[in-house]
């Protein structure tokens, strides 16, 4: 069976490999990502993580075996959400706002299972609280200088040692980093994908 990611995030890959997969395609899809907002954001969030994969899925032939995993995750605050930075100025004032405060980093996952031409999806969701500790202007300045923040939901990434804000994590670190693995493992070993 052929493993998909459809994802060009990194972070992403990363985790995969720790799933200890290691031969996998990446595929993303390239249609505008559409939040609905008129929903709950844990129904948005896996509609958006299914669009993802249903998108990859389409490139391949019907009678092909494969396993498509897609993700999404945003960052979640004072009931709204914030996204990835517009730009410099947008990703100081998202990290201003979480400086000394808890949010809430919400992941869709959507994985798909075609197997002798019949599909199965399975959709789930992925729920952290993040506590950021106080970061100062000077700090945050510092890391807009030397740190990749325009790709990433809240301006930030949790695996950046140099520059940690975090002070704690209540759920999935894996989550926060952008892929729940202990839910996508639970998929995979269900359906006997190793």
């Amino acid at each position: 069976m052929e493993i998909i990611l459809a994802s060009k995030s990194p972070r992403r890959k990363e985790i995969l490999e720790k799933c200890g997969i290691k031969n996998f395609k990446i595929e993303f899809c390239e249609d505008k990502e559409i939040f609905n907002i008129k929903k709950d954001i844990e129904v948005s969030i896996e509609e958006v993580a299914k669009h993802k994969v249903d998108s990859v899925a389409k490139k391949f032939d019907k009678t092909e075996d494969i396993c498509v995993i897609g993700g999404d995750t945003i960052v979640y605050l004072d009931n709204k959400i914030i996204g990835k930075p517009q730009n410099r100025q947008d990703a100081f004032n998202i990290l201003n706002k979480l400086s000394s405060r808890e949010h809430i980093v919400l992941s869709g996952l959507c994985v798909l299972i075609r197997r002798n031409q019949k599909t199965k999806y399975y959709t789930r969701h992925c729920e952290s609280l993040v506590k950021f500790r106080q970061i100062s202007i000077e700090e945050i300045e510092k890391y807009l200088n030397n740190a990749s923040y325009m790709d990433k939901a809240g301006a930030y990434s949790i695996q950046n040692k140099e520059y940690n804000f975090v002070e704690n994590i209540k759920g999935s670190y894996y989550n926060v980093v952008g892929l729940p693995i202990e839910i996508l493992q639970e998929i995979l070993e269900k359906e006997n994908i190793k």
